[in-house]
């Protein structure tokens, strides 16, 4: 009984350390994801952005493409 008594005892002394560095590991798991989550919706940003600049170029070029067309029937029917 008292091997275990001072068992114990030493675990009711390290235990603040362990939820001290466990804690410490935590915030550091939390910060390194928060900082993943913000290069992510960066990235994502600057892709969608990439993409909606493209995207508008496509459809200048098939506005273009679509007046040209129109008026090459316009010219053949005349």
């Amino acid at each position: 009984l008292a091997a275990a008594k001072r068992a114990l005892a030493a675990e009711k002394v390290r235990a603040p350390r362990i939820q001290e560095l466990a804690d410490a590991r935590a915030a550091e798991v939390l910060a390194a994801a928060l900082d993943h989550e913000e290069r992510t919706a960066r990235e994502t940003e600057r892709v969608l952005r990439e993409h909606g600049e493209i995207w508008d170029e496509v459809r200048q070029q098939v506005d273009h493409l679509r007046d040209r067309l129109s008026a090459s029937m316009a010219a053949a029917r005349s």
